[in-house]
């Protein structure tokens, strides 16, 4: 798929800028407490909780880049491991279809604004920490294989593990 503007080809962080705009705009029109009146109808299995992860350390580093001026790391990042994070993101797509059926689009939006408002009130809280702490994890996670990618977003503060919408 070809992201155009004008006819120019949008950055890589470009298009997840524009993804992130768009999911904000979800949480503001959600009704609170409605969205998340009924649980996920099962758990994430291990490989899904592995992608939930690896979706937490990608909106660690999409706040990285629009806080801290990462957007050229984070564009080098999601370039590198835009295969991985491609697999993550169906399997993600998958867990949310299994738990939630027919309302699993509104549940994943709503999941992912979670985990990307939780990360910014962490940079807002206190920004050169958060910036000094960014920039490590960026310098890590570029040494990083695939393999390696997926095991360090493991250990990352579980800011997926309280989402009302999942189940770990």
């Amino acid at each position: 798929m070809s992201y155009q503007k004008k006819g120019q080809r949008l950055s890589v962080w470009a298009r997840g800028f524009a993804g992130a705009l768009a999911l904000a705009a979800v949480s503001v029109t959600s009704v609170p407490g409605e969205a998340f009146a009924k649980g996920p109808s099962r758990c994430a299995n291990k490989t899904e909780a592995s992608a939930l992860h690896m979706r937490s350390l990608q909106n660690h580093l999409m706040v990285a880049a629009l806080s801290c001026d990462k957007r050229n790391e984070y564009d080098a990042f999601v370039t590198r491991f835009n295969k991985t994070l491609s697999n993550s993101g169906r399997t993600m797509k998958q867990y949310f279809q299994g738990a939630w059926g027919k309302s699993s689009g509104s549940q994943l939006d709503n999941y992912v604004t979670y985990i990307a408002n939780r990360v910014s009130v962490q940079s807002l809280d206190n920004r050169v920490s958060f910036c000094n702490a960014a920039n490590d994890m960026i310098e890590h996670v570029m040494k990083l294989d695939d393999a390696g990618l997926a095991s360090y977003s493991a250990t990352l503060p579980k800011e997926n593990t309280e989402a009302p919408q999942v189940c770990l």
